[in-house]
């Protein structure tokens, strides 16, 4: 099982988020980057390379997305934030196990409203999160921490890298 480590950075300027890979999860070779300036543009960064693609989200995406219900476990501790836990189970087979906890403030805008947790009244950040999909993959995402801080604004600086186009090699 391949292990790698995730960075979010929060800021005005946008949302970026970091995956480290290789000897001790030190390398960033991956970022997604999504811009306040430029809602709807997902900017995927190649970091060793300085390359990116960036991708437009419609507005109202025509695809059907798969219907989950919720269900309430009740309450449980993850590391040292008191969580509700929540089980959404996708009408399509996929299954969401999630931890969400009211206790990292500031965060509440990156779960859309349209989300079904969102929709049944469960609020607040996931700390811990299970996707089981069909087709037999589990993956889990957990937050070992948080901090406030102020976050570089180069981090949403594109300017050193080159974009590449889905016709390039």
């Amino acid at each position: 099982m391949a292990a790698a480590n995730e960075r979010l950075y929060v800021s005005p300027l946008g949302v970026r988020s970091e995956t480290m890979k290789g000897p001790e999860n030190r390398a960033r070779s991956a970022a997604i980057i999504r811009l306040t300036l430029k809602p709807g543009a997902v900017y995927r960064l190649d970091v060793a390379r300085r390359t990116y693609r960036v991708k437009q989200q419609p507005k109202d995406p025509e695809i059907v997305l798969e219907q989950f219900s919720v269900k309430r476990l009740g309450r449980a501790r993850i590391g040292r934030y008191d969580c509700e836990h929540v089980i959404l189970d996708g009408d399509g087979g996929n299954i969401v196990e999630e931890w969400v906890t009211s206790e990292v403030k500031g965060l509440d805008h990156l779960t859309p409203a349209s989300s079904p947790v969102t929709r049944a009244h469960v609020t607040g950040f996931p700390v811990k999160v299970i996707l089981r999909g069909t087709n037999g993959l589990v993956l889990t995402w957990e937050v070992t921490g948080v901090e406030r801080r102020a976050v570089p604004g180069d981090l949403f600086d594109l300017s050193g890298y080159v974009e590449k186009r889905d016709d390039d090699e």
